[in-house]
């Protein structure tokens, strides 16, 4: 398997957000042009293409958090966000606990 890390830092209004999930909804039925998707979209977009492309069955598994002032969210979820705790164990090494 792979992974995949993507470390973004900056101000406060300098795009960190914007250029991991593009813009916001424009309404129900609207699409986002290609040109203004976030990472992650374009992430599944090429993971789906090219797993249409095998011809055999593949497990995808991703997740998406996000570390702000020392507090772990993550992306996937529904719902009104929570903290998640980090963890660590010998076989493991460091996880975040209940991430999608």
């Amino acid at each position: 398997g792979f992974s995949c890390t993507v470390f973004t830092f900056g101000q406060t209004g300098s795009g960190k957000t914007y250029t991991l999930t593009g813009p916001p909804p424009q309404g129900e039925g609207v699409p986002v042009p290609p040109n203004l998707t976030g990472i992650i979209q374009r992430t599944f977009i090429w993971l789906l293409d090219r797993v249409q492309h095998l011809g055999a069955p593949v497990t995808l598994r991703a997740s998406y958090l996000e570390i702000y002032n020392e507090q772990v969210h993550d992306l996937l979820s529904v719902g009104s966000p929570r903290p998640l705790p980090v963890r660590w164990n010998k076989t493991r090494g460091f996880y975040v606990d209940q991430l999608r």
